[in-house]
């Protein structure tokens, strides 16, 4: 579904070089962001006294409001073996996240094929939906999970609630795949939908 980059640079002829460049280019910064992304995760997860939110009163209300919002704060508030911490950093990386999504429009410049006909227009719906309704139910939804649910969400959520490392680690590529979903979600209304219907109707 993403096509070549119109404005890949180069002759002609070196066109599907430069291009091939470029996609190399995309995949190493995303990868680089994501691991500045667990990097940093790691470090703060590591160095922040065990008790922040009781000495900083002010940190305490926004994870609560927080928590109001998006479940998961407050599951790690419950079941963590370092509740404070988890609760911070994960509130923390739940806020970055739109910052990730402007990331990924403007940085990676990632553009979908035209939609032709109607019935394609209803697979591009389709897409929409799937994208919003993953990015929705990771940061919703799935994680953490109860400390008695099976599976592998309930795998993932004990270990998280355990051990610090693990936590960065789901916590961080959990949060990250529901931003490049959004990512995906917004490219999706930007180019398929929008666009196509104002060509189609």
């Amino acid at each position: 579904m993403v096509k070549d980059n119109t404005e890949c640079p180069g002759p002609k002829l070196n066109k599907e070089l430069t291009c091939a460049a470029f996609k190399r280019r995309k995949n190493n910064e995303i990868a680089l962001v994501l691991g500045l992304y667990l990097g940093l995760t790691l470090l703060f997860v590591y160095t922040i006294p065990q008790s922040v939110l009781s000495a900083v009163p002010f940190l305490r209300r926004l994870v609560d409001n927080l928590g109001g919002v998006v479940s998961g704060v407050e599951r790690f508030g419950q079941w963590s073996a370092f509740p404070e911490v988890a609760q911070l950093t994960y509130s923390l990386q739940i806020v970055l996240i739109p910052v990730l999504v402007v990331w990924g429009v403007v940085s990676l410049k990632i553009k979908l094929k035209e939609v032709a006909s109607k019935k394609n227009l209803l697979r591009a719906l389709m897409a929409l939906l799937f994208f919003g309704s993953v990015g929705f139910a990771l940061v919703f939804v799935a994680y953490p999970a109860s400390p008695d649910l099976g599976g592998m969400f309930g795998r993932i959520s004990d270990s998280a609630y355990a051990s610090r490392f693990w936590f960065s680690v789901h916590s961080s590529w959990l949060t990250f795949a529901a931003s490049i979903c959004f990512i995906f979600f917004y490219i999706a209304t930007r180019d398929l939908i929008v666009g196509s219907m104002r060509r189609l109707f």
